[in-house]
């Protein structure tokens, strides 16, 4: 049998592994603080590209665009799509936007926590523009790749492994979540729930002191106020828990029109053979002429969200602020603009429970205010667009300090998030990874093997007869192999079968048989297939080695599979998941016959 060899203990790494926790604490400290302070950095660079585009840098961009000429508002978003399309271009020529939140899952889950600090910083510019000239995004997004981008560059400065560059890719995460809404629980679980997968302690503090430091930071350079200031809230009791379950399947069905809407416009695109440099400005076009009348669908919104949380709207305006950021976002998520999806679910959610709120408030019994139902809403629709329900219940917590809100937004994001999964089976950003090519739904551990190809474990050295190959020579091959089989190989290079010892020793016997005559039919795999397919192979046939071939069509024997060299995939996929990646990428197996 195949053993594992050996190998040396006591790298450099595993040493430094073996400090424990101190040491991680550290550098989560580290890359809190700088994650903190390039928080502030970018929203610096946001309000004064605001101020160059829409003449306010203002946070509360509604209130200081009154003063500005209504083709201000027009004119800044279609400038802006212009610029980002020109710089796309020039930055990311194969890319159809630029890296966000589904580029750090899946650094995390299958590149082993490596991201590219250039890539971090082209991204953050192209982000502060989209942002600062007007575009329907949110900066939460931009803000957490660019944290795990520093985080991780730490980690790849320092020359540490696998596991500690996730460790601080997580915490780079957390740090930016927390520095962005002065949360830092949220920016925890977000961090451990959608980037992660898992909640292993040894990545759960690391992050929480990221998070703090990040605060911290924030607070010292740019104030203590929360995200939202938050109304007082009255609530009517236990009877409007059944009304919270209804909101919820409402924002399910918002989040999934959003989502289904931004990738039809994506495939829309794509059939109308629009040219990358075009889309944002298309976008922008869009958002320009929305915003005439609708100012509040420009930019991240806070302003939008804070005054529908105060009760400022009326039904019909709310219905307008709903339709319209619902159009907006998804042309500027699907058409290339920068940004996220975070700060528009946001508004979408507060402006769908504030109109659900105003309308249960016609009922002739007692119902809680308008805003409790906003933000009940805001929870639920936020959470079934990011695939978060977590990290969201606690983020409304900490925003209301109020235990019943939170457990009201419970019920509302269950039901949310599981109708959304139940009618797309995907949030926001496993569908942009999808379009990738990546597919992390099942899992981080099954996404690995379904994004490793079998071309990775291939085994070039294979034991071949030709089909003329009489039969008593193929049986001497053949008790000389290392697996116990032949496979039988035309001289253009073409799998025709295989013969193992469980075939008839008569027929291979027989001088007047060949290699051909007595092979049986081979099920192989391509090269190019995952390794969950080849794990179907080995379970359909038993078979504990599968030939591969170049593809369906040449049918080219290229190499062997080893159900050991799979199981061993799998098991460090594993490890991976739990945050516990000590063995290399590939086994060091010692393939040589046993005596």
């Amino acid at each position: 049998m195949p053993e594992l060899s050996t190998r040396t203990a006591g790298s450099p790494q595993l040493a430094f592994r073996q400090r424990g926790l101190l040491v991680a604490a550290l550098l989560a400290l580290v890359v809190g603080t700088l994650v903190g302070l390039a928080a502030v950095v970018f929203l610096e660079a946001i309000s004064w590209v605001q101020w160059l585009a829409l003449g306010t840098r203002e946070e509360l961009l509604i209130s200081g665009l009154v003063e500005q000429p209504w083709w201000r508002r027009f004119a800044g978003p279609v400038v802006g799509g212009v610029i980002v399309g020109g710089l796309m271009m020039i930055l990311y020529p194969t890319l159809p936007r630029p890296p966000g939140v589904a580029n750090v899952i899946a650094a995390s889950a299958l590149r082993r926590g490596r991201m590219s600090f250039r890539d971090g910083i082209k991204a953050a510019s192209l982000n502060a523009i989209s942002l600062g000239f007007g575009a329907s995004v949110g900066r939460e997004g931009p803000m957490v790749h660019w944290g795990a981008t520093i985080g991780a560059w730490g980690a790849r400065m320092l020359g540490l492994d696998p596991r500690i560059r996730r460790t601080l890719l997580a915490c780079g995460v957390s740090a930016a979540v927390a520095a962005s809404f002065n949360a830092p629980l949220a920016g925890v679980f977000f961090a451990l729930e959608v980037v992660v997968g898992h909640y292993a302690f040894s990545l759960f503090a690391p992050c929480v002191l990221a998070a703090l430091a990040a605060t911290l930071v924030g607070r010292a350079i740019r104030g203590d106020d929360p995200a939202f200031i938050m109304p007082e809230i009255v609530m009517a009791g236990a009877a409007d828990f059944p009304l919270f379950g209804l909101l919820g399947g409402a924002s399910g069905l918002v989040a999934v029109l959003f989502i289904v809407l931004t990738f039809r416009i994506v495939r829309v695109a794509d059939r109308l053979s629009m040219p990358w440099w075009s889309r944002p400005a298309v976008a922008g076009l869009i958002v320009g002429l929305i915003a005439i009348q609708l100012p509040q669908v420009l930019g991240i919104g806070y302003e939008a969200t804070q005054l529908t949380l105060a009760g400022q709207y009326g039904l019909v305006l709310l219905v307008a602020v709903l339709a319209g950021k619902i159009v907006c976002a998804a042309a500027c998520q699907g058409l290339g603009f920068g940004g996220g999806v975070f700060s528009p679910s946001l508004l979408i959610g507060a402006a769908l429970g504030a109109s659900f709120g105003q309308v249960v408030a016609l009922a002739p019994w007692t119902t809680s205010d308008p805003a409790a139902y906003a933000i009940v809403g805001m929870g639920a629709t936020a959470a079934a667009v990011l695939g978060a329900p977590i990290s969201t219940v606690l983020m409304v917590f900490e925003l209301t300090g109020s235990y019943p809100m939170a457990v009201g937004s419970m019920v509302a994001v269950v039901i949310a998030v599981g109708l959304s999964r139940a009618l797309t089976g995907h949030s926001f950003f496993t569908r942009q990874l999808q379009m990738l090519g990546l597919d992390i739904r099942d899992g981080k551990d099954v996404s690995l093997l379904q994004n490793t190809r079998v071309s990775e474990i291939l085994d070039t050295d294979v034991d071949t007869v030709a089909p003329s190959t009489p039969a008593p020579e193929a049986l001497e091959r053949l008790i000389a192999s290392r697996w116990g089989r032949v496979f039988v190989v035309s001289d253009t290079g073409q799998l025709q079968g295989f013969i193992t010892l469980e075939t008839s020793r008569s027929a291979l016997k027989d001088p007047e048989n060949t290699a051909g005559d007595v092979a049986m039919d081979a099920l192989s795999v391509t090269a190019s297939c995952d390794l969950t397919t080849a794990m179907k192979r080995f379970v359909e046939k038993g078979e504990a080695h599968v030939p591969v071939v170049m593809d369906d069509g040449s049918n080219t024997l290229v190499g062997l599979i080893h159900d050991f060299d799979v199981s061993y995939a799998y098991h460090r996929a594993m490890l991976v998941a739990e945050g516990q990646d000590d063995l290399p990428a590939s086994a060091e197996w010692s393939r040589e016959k046993p005596n």
